[in-house]
């Protein structure tokens, strides 16, 4: 039988060449019928097993036990890399998904950690307004009312004449006022003032 492991049994040759070879070697043996020549059709015969694995030259009684063994455990290798290979990318493809729906889950809480904190500031904003505008109305309030316990305070100071002509302005009356409190005349400039006030606003 001949050594699978001889170093020219797996050198590279295409499918067609060892077709046309094996072909060549049985019209050799049939014509010459020498043990050298069979040799050399078993020969390429089990090469084409090696380089094909299935071939409808080759029958089941080219190759012995431990010659199959041998090229069912290089095929088990090859399956058990291919396997492996297949197990990374599988496994590699795991982890980038999990990896992008751990980026999805932390952008997505950013998200609501911003508009957490936008809808805060907005609510510290109006809160704010509203205060700043309860102050300023107070603040209105605070001085309408001092100025009308001004206004009052200086009505009860007024003369009785001059809270007359206030209630009921009349001409005759506004000149008997200016003859009255002209300051040339010895009156109060104040006063004056007051009394034209109350005529121009008529």
């Amino acid at each position: 039988m001949i050594n699978i492991k001889s170093s020219s049994l797996y050198e590279k040759s295409s499918l067609k060449q060892l077709s046309k070879k094996l072909k060549y070697a049985k019209e050799e043996y049939y014509v010459t019928l020498s043990p050298e020549s069979k040799k050399k059709m078993e020969y390429i015969k089990l090469k084409i097993v090696i380089n094909s694995g299935n071939s409808k030259y080759v029958y089941k009684d080219v190759i012995n036990t431990k010659e199959k063994k041998e090229i069912e455990a290089k095929r088990e290798k090859v399956r058990r890399k291919k396997e492996k290979k297949r197990k990374e990318r599988e496994e590699k493809r795991e982890r980038n998904r999990i990896k992008l729906e751990e980026q999805k889950r932390k952008f997505k809480e950013t998200i609501e950690e911003a508009e957490r904190q936008a809808k805060i500031e907005r609510e510290r904003y109006r809160r704010r307004k509203f205060e700043e505008e309860c102050r300023r109305r107070k603040f209105e309030e605070e001085c309408r009312r001092r100025e009308f316990e001004k206004e009052r305070e200086m009505e009860r100071k007024l003369p009785q004449d001059i809270l007359q002509f206030k209630k009921y302005p009349t001409k005759k009356v506004w000149r008997d006022l200016i003859k009255k409190y002209h300051p040339d005349k010895g009156g109060d400039v104040e006063l004056m003032k007051l009394i034209n006030n109350i005529w121009e606003s008529i």
